[in-house]
Order: structure tokens, then C-alpha cells, then sequence
């Protein structure tokens, strides 16, 4: 894994991906020093990412309809977080992903999310 990004992204089937984390990555030395956990906004960073493999194509998050941080993403136990996404196209160039973050113990996020290509 690059030392310069915090994760990896490994296609595992349709709009299915594994996400791998670098727990030795500076973000987390700062997120909560004693306590890292990966901040919400990196999970949607790891979405957007994600939805722009799918669409081959770069996008923007336009709107977030809902997106539910259920339980804390920590570098140090999580192996290995299971991202989902159920794209569909809506309006001129809008995109609508609901999604579901989880690992093999936990259910991490869920949320709506509208995005727009570019």
C-alpha cells in the first residue's frame, strides 16, 4: 500500500469493493491521537472514489440525503471494511449511490448520497 494515501481500494465484484486501510498513515496520528478513527469525511472521500471506478469518470458529492456513522471505524481493528453501492442515474449527470460501509464485525455507515459527474 502507498505510504502517501490512507487507503486502498481492491474491486471484488459488481459495485462491490474492499477497502484497505494504512493504519501508518499521519491522518491518524491526528484524529484522535490516543483514539484514532477514521473521520467521517475520509468515508465519503472512499465513496466518491469508489462511484468514480464504477462511472470511469470524476464526479462531485452534490448532496447528502443521509449518511448514518453507526459505529467508529478504528484502523487498529478493523482488517478490512466492505463498501457497497447501489448506483443509479438520475437527473442531468446526478448520480444517486446508497451505500453501506461495514466490516466483518460491524456495520460502519450507511447513507444516500447524490453525486455529479464532471
Amino acid at each position: 500500500m502507498e505510504q502517501k494515501s490512507f487507503f486502498q481500494l481492491q474491486k471484488v465484484e459488481g459495485p462491490m469493493y474492499d477497502v484497505l486501510l494504512n493504519k501508518e498513515h499521519p491522518l491518524f496520528e491526528t484524529h484522535f491521537p490516543d483514539f484514532p478513527i477514521l473521520p467521517g469525511s475520509c468515508s465519503t472521500m472512499i465513496i466518491r472514489t469508489a462511484v468514480e471506478m464504477e462511472k470511469e469518470q470524476k464526479c462531485r458529492l452534490r448532496k447528502v440525503n443521509s449518511l448514518k456513522f453507526i459505529h467508529p471505524i478504528i484502523p487498529d481493528e478493523v482488517k478490512v471494511l466492505h463498501l457497497s453501492l447501489n448506483i443509479s442515474e438520475g437527473e442531468e449527470n446526478q448520480i444517486r449511490v446508497k451505500t453501506v460501509i461495514q466490516s466483518d464485525n460491524f456495520i460502519h455507515a450507511k447513507g444516500d448520497l447524490i453525486f455529479e459527474t464532471k
